[in-house]
């Protein structure tokens, strides 16, 4: 009887213990594991496994505003570890650039023609005089070895701004033109207030031109024009695409990278203009 006594006292420890084991268990239950709910046997583990296999599989998953792909594309600057972009990861043409970046702190490598001029950090400023037909203009130097070709699609990026007479001729682009030296041009022109993109071939004889209408000429204008070999022309105003012009464009080559010209038609006017540095980018 003694015996069967112990032996009950032992179960009933031992049953004790069980019980505090399971009660330790059941109030410190692994999450994962535990069943969504009572109708769905599928564990939170397997469910969020299951929701991420699902979310890589998703080509939109980061796409949209506010999402990170969005913020990532559409950041002024994106931020990489020194030496952590290699060249294949660069534009294509990356190295195959020119790119003539003008500080205009000297006109040594101009020519100029002004009855007055102003240079000074913030770009250079000519004039016409009152005389009928007198002529202004800046153009870089007429150099041998380094002349603009057209078929390297030069990209010319500038900013201006004009005071206007009453009737004028102004042109300002990439090249010669056909009043100075009867050669090719791609750029802008401003007859009696009324600007267009114009395009002269390579014998300075035809001329296609579109009207732009919308820009106040007498407030500084950023001017981008984009020359495509046998595609055309596009010229953009502050950003935006004003005009395009077919493949009327020369494929030769001239001695001028940039021309600003500028004809007084009324005797007593005269034109002034106002030009910041500006840069000529070349696909060689």
């Amino acid at each position: 009887m003694v015996r069967i006594f112990f032996l009950q006292l032992e179960a009933i420890n031992f049953l004790k213990q069980y019980y505090k084991i399971i009660n330790k268990i059941m109030s410190n239950p692994v999450w994962g594991m535990l069943a969504k709910s009572q109708t769905d046997p599928e564990t939170i583990e397997e469910a969020i496994a299951r929701l991420i296999v699902a979310h890589e599989a998703d080509a939109e998953a980061h796409i949209g505003a506010g999402k990170s792909l969005e913020n990532h594309k559409s950041a002024e600057t994106i931020d990489h570890p020194i030496l952590s972009v290699g060249p294949n990861k660069l534009e294509r043409n990356f190295f195959n650039k020119m790119v003539i970046a003008t500080s205009l702190q000297s006109l040594d490598a101009f020519t100029i023609l002004s009855a007055e001029t102003e240079l000074n950090l913030g770009g250079v400023w000519l004039n016409t005089s009152t005389v009928l037909d007198d002529q202004a203009y800046l153009a870089d130097g007429n150099t041998v070895g380094l002349e603009l070709q057209f078929n390297l699609d030069p990209i010319l990026d500038c900013q201006l701004k004009f005071d206007l007479g009453t009737n004028h001729d102004i042109y300002f682009g990439l090249g010669d033109h056909a009043l100075t030296s009867d050669g090719p041009f791609v750029g802008l022109k401003v007859n009696n207030g009324v600007l267009s993109a114009s395009v002269w071939d390579e014998n300075g004889a035809n001329e296609t031109t579109q009207v732009i209408t919308g820009i106040t000429l007498t407030n500084f204008n950023k001017f981008r024009i984009e020359y495509a070999h046998g595609v055309g022309a596009k010229f953009y105003i502050n950003d935006v695409l004003k005009a395009t012009l077919a493949n009327t464009t020369p494929d030769g080559k001239t001695g001028r990278h940039f021309l600003l010209e500028m004809y007084n038609r009324t005797a007593g006017d005269h034109l002034e203009a106002w030009v910041k540095p500006f840069s000529i980018t070349i696909i060689s």
